[in-house]
């Protein structure tokens, strides 16, 4: 999930419809999906005081926490009692408990003005364990690739590569397997300098198509430039294609234009 609150609309999708009124201006859920924050955090406070043990309220009144202004720790500090508060109730479904994690997990990692990185990594090691090929814990899988690489200064590249190379034999959906295979190929060009690894990654990830269409374009420039660096004209030729057929009003296109060139007067050459 993309959204900017996306405990409260994931609730939305399973919510049940005897559960709330038909939506109006004072309905909580209606403001969450006009993403009205002011009126979501209003509503939901006055629906989780009236109805403690309805645990769809009480996720999203917790993720309301999260937006509300002035930005307090005192917030952020109830936001994770309240999730965490859910995990310990034994009516708690599966994807209560599943974004109950995932939103302590989120708290940890990016809400707090001190991140808790060894909280955080912890949550969404356990999303991994207790729910595998859950829809969230194969992001979890991403959002602890990102931390392993990128927020670990006392984890070397290839251990941090290693772990996320871990990350992706366990993930299933292609969402996943995609943003891991970029991230280590992406990773491996720069840390390792290991071209024939990191092609592998990157075309890996380009095949599953990336739900931006820019960042399709993008891959294609990174592994045709890699490729050309490197000695594989027969792979940058094509990649390099698509990217001039992809972003035609980039600035880049008249450079790439020319590499095509070259790479095809190199080809030619090879055929006489």
């Amino acid at each position: 999930m993309r959204f900017p609150f996306p405990p409260l609309l994931a609730l939305g999708a399973f919510v049940t419809s005897a559960s709330f009124a038909a939506p109006s201006s004072a309905d909580p859920w209606a403001a969450g999906l006009t993403l009205d924050y002011a009126a979501v955090d209003a509503g939901l406070a006055v629906l989780h005081a009236s109805k403690p043990e309805d645990l769809n309220a009480q996720l999203a009144y917790a993720s309301s926490l999260l937006m509300k202004q002035p930005r307090s720790n005192g917030n952020l500090r109830t936001a994770l009692d309240l999730s965490a508060e859910v995990l310990t109730r034994p009516t708690a479904t599966t994807d209560q408990r599943v974004l109950a994690r995932y939103l302590l997990a989120r708290i940890y990692h990016i809400h707090l003005d001190a991140p808790e990185l060894d909280h955080a990594a912890t949550e969404y090691r356990k999303l991994l364990a207790d729910f595998p090929g859950h829809p969230l814990a194969e992001q979890a899988a991403v959002k602890l690739a990102l931390l392993y690489l990128y927020q670990s200064p006392n984890l070397a590249p290839p251990d941090a590569q290693k772990h996320v190379a871990d990350l992706l034999a366990r993930v299933t959906t292609a969402d996943a397997r995609r943003e891991l295979h970029f991230l280590l190929g992406k990773e491996i060009w720069l840390a390792a300098h290991d071209p024939a690894n990191a092609l592998q990654h990157l075309i890996a990830a380009r095949e599953l198509d990336f739900q931006q269409l820019d960042r399709n374009a993008e891959v294609d420039l990174m592994i045709g430039n890699i490729a050309r660096e490197n000695g594989r004209p027969d792979l940058a030729l094509p990649h390099l294609r698509r990217f001039l057929a992809q972003r035609e009003r980039d600035p880049r296109v008249t450079t790439v234009r020319r590499y095509v060139r070259q790479l095809e007067s190199l080809a030619a050459n090879d055929q006489r």
